[in-house]
């Protein structure tokens, strides 16, 4: 089984509709920033993904799109 979650900080709704992301993404596995944890390069974004997923995060892919 292949799990996936979009993380995005701004205009999610936006990519969301534009792109047809709920072909691949379920809109409540949305992790973004809202302003309760730390930005990069703290890991937290990340780890709350993996919690949305039920995975270790050892055990799960990262894709970025942007450099940092």
């Amino acid at each position: 089984e292949f799990r996936r979650v979009l993380f995005r900080s701004e205009n999610l709704e936006f990519y969301f509709d534009v792109f047809e992301l709920g072909k691949w993404f379920d809109f409540e596995n949305l992790v973004y920033d809202n302003g309760t944890f730390p930005g990069k390069p703290s890991p937290d974004i990340f780890l709350i993904a993996s919690q949305k997923l039920n995975l270790k995060p050892e055990n799960c892919l990262v894709v970025e799109d942007a450099y940092s």
